[in-house]
């Protein structure tokens, strides 16, 4: 608990400060017209607040004002990055000014005006950015891998898997976006679905009041439909989400090893959030591979794609991977970019085929992604 408040505390700070700068820019661009100032400044800190007093709210209230509160917040969270890093630059533009004089004299000799316009400017892009971001994960990809692993002693020649990752049930997936992903998932007509983890965005009592893991019953797979924890499964509590899991059909494996129809394993591997939160280390993966007796094909659920070569030194057949949401927002893909060796998309590594989903149901903006592999 103490590591929880640790982070919130940073998180809340930066977020204030990154508020408070935007708050600060927008005060100094319409300095000349304070009516209009007054009405930006209220309006960012209204957005500001909104988000945190949504999430607090709703351990109490499960309503649409908390929602609205929720998602006017998340909204304002993608703007606030946007509204960031053009002050920033902007700022950078007056800082070689200063040094370099590289404005032109028109610039110079309007300045009240060339502020009015680059937060006329600023203003259009933020809107842009978040219209096409929103349409963008409005539209599901699936991502289709032809794969060729060897049989070994298995009787399947040919096994087709439909995974999804960090689907995040809460206040900010509708449940028309819910209904869509389960109709996509069956319209692929899968011999086994997998999860990869963070099905739950949060605590699942708001998810169960609105009855939004229903649909999942649906699911249609001739093995079944099986999933692993992330790390918003520990974040909301580890022991609410895994019986909610369980009660929507969605088998779950934690740090174990199942064996499918004699044909193929599934190895499970509990999340690395496991150590933050109960202050126990998930089990090593050579302890999991102990298990498999037998020599057949082998898939690996681990939700953080971190220590690929580990994977690939055991020789498993297929890891499928989310967590990273690919950044989320640019610029943020480059910073996963260098976190993890592959942040999304496919990788061969050796005999080990690897896939990281940026996620279906983050409603942050990146693409959804659905990906089917035939194996």
């Amino acid at each position: 608990m103490r590591n929880f408040w640790i982070f919130f505390t940073i998180v809340l700070t930066i977020y204030g400060a990154a508020n408070f700068y935007v708050v600060r820019k927008v005060w100094q661009a319409l300095s000349d017209y304070p009516n209009l100032k007054y009405v930006f400044v209220a309006a960012i800190i209204t957005l500001a607040i909104s988000y945190v007093a949504g999430r607090i709210l709703e351990n109490y209230f499960h309503n649409t004002f908390v929602t609205t509160l929720i998602w006017i917040g998340a909204l304002w969270m993608a703007a606030l990055l946007y509204s960031f890093l053009l002050a920033a630059t902007f700022d950078l533009l007056r800082i070689l000014n200063h040094f370099l004089g590289i404005f032109p004299k028109i610039i110079i000799d309007n300045w009240t005006k060339a502020k009015i316009y680059a937060f006329i400017f600023s203003v259009v892009v933020v809107i842009i950015t978040l219209v096409v971001g929103y349409i963008n994960n409005l539209n599901t990809k699936v991502v289709e891998l032809d794969l060729t692993v060897a049989k070994r002693q298995s009787s399947l020649d040919k096994l087709r898997i439909v995974m999804a990752s960090d689907i995040h049930l809460g206040t900010t997936i509708t449940q028309r976006k819910i209904n869509n992903l389960i109709d996509l998932i069956n319209k692929q007509n899968p011999d086994i679905i997998l999860f990869a983890g963070d099905i739950l965005d949060e605590d699942p009592h708001f998810v169960e009041f609105n009855g939004m893991g229903e649909p999942f019953l649906r699911l249609k797979a001739k093995y079944g439909v099986w999933a692993i924890n992330g790390n918003h499964e520990y974040i909301g509590g580890i022991d609410n989400a895994e019986r909610f899991i369980k009660s929507i059909g969605v088998n779950l494996i934690k740090d174990s090893v199942v064996t499918i129809d004699n044909s193929f394993v599934i190895i499970g591997r509990d999340d690395l959030s496991k150590l933050r939160f109960q202050n126990v280390k998930r089990r090593e993966l050579y302890e999991l591979m102990s298990q498999v007796k037998v020599d057949l094909p082998k898939i690996l659920l681990d939700h953080q794609p971190f220590n690929l070569d580990s994977t690939a030194k055991y020789n498993i057949d297929l890891q499928l991977s989310g967590h990273t949401h690919y950044g989320q927002l640019f610029p943020f893909n480059f910073i996963t970019d260098l976190v993890y060796e592959k942040s999304w998309g496919y990788l061969q590594k050796g005999n080990t085929h690897f896939y990281i989903s940026s996620g279906y149901g983050d409603h942050r903006y990146a693409q959804s992604i659905v990906p089917k592999l035939l194996l």
